[in-house]
C-alpha cells in the first residue's frame, strides 16, 4: 500500500521511517527503512477455516508452501522467532514467516556472467479474534496472500485518514502515448480524475485528516 507511505498532515507525516523533529518542529524522515506493503486478510476465502485466526495464518502459509514449492522445503515459509505475543485476545498477536530464494542476476548474465543473488522475502501477520492483517516485504512476499486479500482495503483506508483536499505529489504510469511515467509535485492540492484513463496511479502523497486516528499513535507525539 505504497499510497499510504508518504501521507501528512499538519506538519506531521505518515512513513516507514523513524520521526524527527526539525528546527520547525515539524516532523521530518530519519533513519531509513525500507518501503512494505500493508494487506487486509478476507477470512472468508480461506479454505477449511475456523475461529482461530493463530490457525487460518498458518494454513495459508502452509496452503503456498505446498502449492508453489511441491516437497522443496529449504524454499518454504518459515517461522520467525520473535518476542512472547500478547495473551488477550483484544491485542493484535504477531507471527513472522520468510522465505530464501536464489536466482541469476539478469544484468549480469547479459555480459555472460552468471552470478547467483539471495532474496529474502518477509510476511508479518497481525491478528485477534476479529481478523487478519499482513505486511509483505520482498519480491514475491505478497504471492502467499493473494488469493485473500481485500483489494478495496487500500481504498479504504486512504479514505478514514487523507484529507479530502486531494493530492500533494503523486506518481502516474501512462497507458497510451510517448510517456511512461510521471512523477509530479503541485503547489495546491490535485484531485484525483476519474475519468483519466489513459493514466494510472501507482502511489501518492496527501495531507491527514486533522482528527485521523492514527494521529494518536505514541510516535507522532514527540
Amino acid at each position: 500500500m505504497s499510497e499510504m507511505e508518504d501521507a501528512s498532515s499538519s506538519g506531521r507525516n505518515l512513513i516507514t521511517e523513524s520521526p524527527n523533529k526539525d528546527k520547525t518542529n515539524r516532523i521530518v524522515r530519519s533513519g531509513k527503512l525500507p518501503r512494505v506493503s500493508i494487506h487486509k486478510i478476507v477470512c472468508s476465502r480461506i479454505p477449511g477455516r475456523s475461529s482461530d485466526m493463530k490457525a487460518n495464518v498458518t494454513k495459508i502459509v502452509k496452503i503456498y508452501n505446498k502449492k508453489s514449492y511441491k516437497g522443496q522445503k529449504d524454499k518454504y515459509y518459515t517461522p520467525v522467532q520473535h518476542k512472547k505475543e500478547p495473551q488477550s485476545t483484544s491485542t493484535f498477536q504477531i507471527k513472522l514467516y520468510r522465505n530464501k530464494s536464489e536466482g541469476t542476476c539478469q544484468f549480469l548474465l547479459q555480459y555472460g556472467i552468471k552470478e547467483s543473488t539471495r532474496h529474502f522475502n518477509s510476511i508479518c501477520f497481525y491478528f485477534n479474534v476479529s481478523g487478519i492483517f499482513a505486511i509483505t516485504k520482498g519480491i514475491s512476499a505478497w504471492r502467499v496472500i493473494q488469493p485473500y486479500v481485500d483489494s478495496n482495503f487500500p481504498e479504504k483506508i486512504a479514505t478514514r485518514l487523507l484529507n479530502e483536499e486531494g493530492r500533494k505529489a503523486f506518481d502516474e504510469k501512462h497507458v497510451i502515448g510517448n510517456t511512461r511515467t510521471t512523477n509530479s509535485k503541485v503547489k495546491n492540492s490535485k484531485p484525483t480524475d476519474p475519468f483519466a484513463t489513459a493514466t494510472i496511479c501507482t502511489s501518492y502523497e496527501a495531507y491527514l485528516k486533522d482528527d485521523a486516528s492514527i494521529l494518536n499513535l505514541e510516535c507522532f507525539n514527540i
